[in-house]
């Protein structure tokens, strides 16, 4: 049965990892904060796989958020925040590259 302890749960584990991911961003490559989702749109260009794994990641969290399954819920989010900060790793690196 899901309650709402599991929602509440799942959101807290959510929002930390999105606080996490926007610190390690800002602090290692704040370039890419735009704000325009220009990350994104790069990654579907010249990263094309990743962005899929990022995409079929958030799918699956939703799938396991409705589910009720919240230790694979919190193990995929989490899987999902690695990728994204991958992503925007790779965006960075392009970015100083084309300034060089």
């Amino acid at each position: 049965m899901i309650t709402s302890d599991y929602y509440l749960s799942c959101q807290e584990h959510f929002c930390s990892v999105v606080t996490r991911l926007n610190g390690v961003i800002k602090d290692k490559w704040p370039e890419t904060l735009l704000g325009d989702g220009s990350v994104y749109a790069w990654a579907l260009e010249h990263q094309p796989e990743l962005m899929q794994k990022y995409r079929a990641q958030e799918e699956e969290a939703d799938r396991l958020w409705l589910a009720g399954s919240v230790d694979e819920f919190r193990a995929k989010v989490t899987e999902w925040g690695r990728t994204a900060l991958e992503i925007h790793r790779l965006f960075a690196a392009e970015l100083r590259r084309k300034a060089a």
